[in-house]
């Protein structure tokens, strides 16, 4: 917050998840109790399941699982991004793995697909239905 410029400069907060601990940690806890204090609506930007391949099944378990509860007990979050990317094709990030969903074990594939078709997600639409999914009816 040391150089946060105000809240009548900013619209959105944002933040990244890759480690499963920081789903969960006093940081990123922190971090939503201050942009739900300041009225701020928090975007997931580039979240990935760093070095936790989804082509393993305890993925799901240790990453996606908490990811998603995470989003669910916090309705400030209003926007997901998931890095849906084959870290293995760069030399600098193959460490990571292929966090591609498509690519990834059955259970982990027929999961995402299975929460993306709830009915939390605003997966298109009116600009109006999107304003007020995103700000409420009188605002976040």
């Amino acid at each position: 917050m040391q150089y946060y410029p105000g809240d009548a400069y900013v619209d959105w907060w944002a933040s990244s998840i890759f480690q499963a601990d920081a789903i969960t940690d006093l940081q990123s806890l922190n971090f939503l109790m201050d942009a739900e204090e300041h009225k701020k609506p928090v975007m997931l930007v580039e979240n990935t399941p760093y070095t936790l391949f989804v082509q393993n099944e305890a993925t799901w378990e240790a990453w996606f699982e908490p990811f998603f509860n995470m989003i669910k007990s916090h309705p400030v979050i209003k926007g997901v991004y998931y890095s849906n990317i084959p870290w293995t094709a760069w030399p600098q990030w193959s460490h990571w793995g292929d966090a591609r969903i498509e690519a990834a074990c059955p259970k982990i594939f027929d999961n995402y697909i299975n929460i993306m078709n709830d009915k939390i997600w605003l997966n298109g639409g009116a600009k109006e239905t999107l304003l007020e999914a995103l700000y409420g009816a009188k605002g976040l």
